[in-house]
């Protein structure tokens, strides 16, 4: 009689127990923040943006450049498309660097910055062949920074700009524009 009354008295605290975690599970579910998107502002718009891809802060016609960007991207070179939206959370206009720089990202972060003092003759020339391009060369330096083989300036810079040649070709540019864009004329800015 002694175990049963003992194995009850475990199984009620064992209930108790239970009753009470749960409780304390849905009380507390409401009060853990949830991953908001960003307020749009005056100066930074922010697009409403597909599962997985960056978030883009710009201008309106900058937010729509990229956005068609990422759509033929996402159509015509879904390799590329994937790695961008693995590797990069946000991709933004920008004043940070000189004129000379059309785009840049970092290790410290998974952002593309692209120059807002060149940007914009860059897209009227070249339209949304630079987009692409800039953003494939872009996260091939994200890939750099998460698998780092090369410390060589000018074989990533090489790497990258066969990012670019790859991007170019799947989605059909003419080779004019792939040299232009892509060449291995760039890369005399990486040498000695």
């Amino acid at each position: 009689m002694e175990k049963k009354r003992l194995k009850n008295i475990i199984d009620n605290a064992a209930f108790f127990f239970l009753v009470i975690a749960l409780g304390f599970i849905l009380i507390n579910y409401d009060l853990v923040p949830k991953k908001q998107a960003s307020p749009a502002t005056a100066t930074k718009q922010v697009q409403e943006k597909s599962l997985g891809e960056p978030e883009i802060t710009g201008p309106p016609e900058f937010q729509q450049e990229v956005k068609e960007a990422i759509a033929v991207m996402k159509e015509k070179a879904p390799n590329h498309y994937n790695r961008l939206c693995e590797l990069v959370e946000k991709i933004e206009l920008s004043n940070d660097k000189p004129d000379e720089y059309l785009a840049w990202t970092n290790s410290n972060n998974h952002t593309i910055y692209f120059n807002s003092k060149s940007y914009p003759a860059h897209f009227q020339r070249y339209g949304k062949y630079s987009v692409c391009c800039t953003i494939a060369h872009e996260t091939a330096h994200q890939i750099q920074f998460l698998y780092p083989q090369v410390s060589d300036k000018r074989e990533k810079e090489s790497q990258a700009l066969s990012a670019e040649r790859d991007i170019l070709k799947q989605l059909g540019a003419p080779q004019d524009i792939i040299n232009k864009l892509a060449g291995e004329h760039i890369l005399k800015r990486w040498e000695n």
